[in-house]
């Protein structure tokens, strides 16, 4: 099977650093945590073989791994179908074997991740709304015990 080779998957170490702590919040796997940084951070649906080849996940684990994604919601399982794809007009004078390889290059019939996108955004605001109001209430308990103590607070905010 030939595909395109990803070029090196551009993601900054600040949101590599948020993704690890949402997905720790998430109690997802270190697994699981590697293979959605690899799904955000491609620029297109990736089949399971490219994922392994981007992740520290071993190629026998990438699938499971994909699976449970798939199962939580944080991934989407596509399955191109060569009835839904654009042909040449060409098409059928094409020997089998080119039509094969045109399909094989194409990915029709394989397993395609990506992330949902959709999903990943409501848990991400979800997550972040509770990480800010446990933030909050620290700060106002930490103000209450330093009032108790008498000492004066002066508050940052950010």
């Amino acid at each position: 099977m030939r595909y395109a080779k990803l070029p090196p998957l551009n993601i900054n170490r600040d949101t590599m650093a948020v993704i690890e702590k949402f997905a720790h919040e998430l109690k997802l796997t270190m697994y699981e945590t590697d293979v959605l940084k690899v799904l955000v951070a491609a620029d297109r649906p990736m089949l399971a073989s490219e994922v392994s080849n981007y992740s520290n996940v071993p190629r026998t684990k990438t699938y499971g791994t994909l699976k449970k994604l798939v199962r939580r919601g944080f991934a989407v399982l596509m399955v191109k179908d060569e009835d839904d794809m654009e042909k040449p007009e060409i098409w059928e004078w094409w020997p089998d074997t080119k039509q094969n390889r045109y399909l094989n290059d194409h990915l029709v019939g394989y397993n395609i991740y990506t992330v949902n996108w959709e999903y990943l955004k409501n848990a991400f605001n979800d997550w972040y709304a509770r990480h800010w109001e446990l933030m909050m209430l620290m700060t106002l308990v930490i103000q209450g015990l330093d009032a108790q103590a008498g000492v004066e607070v002066m508050v940052v905010e950010s």
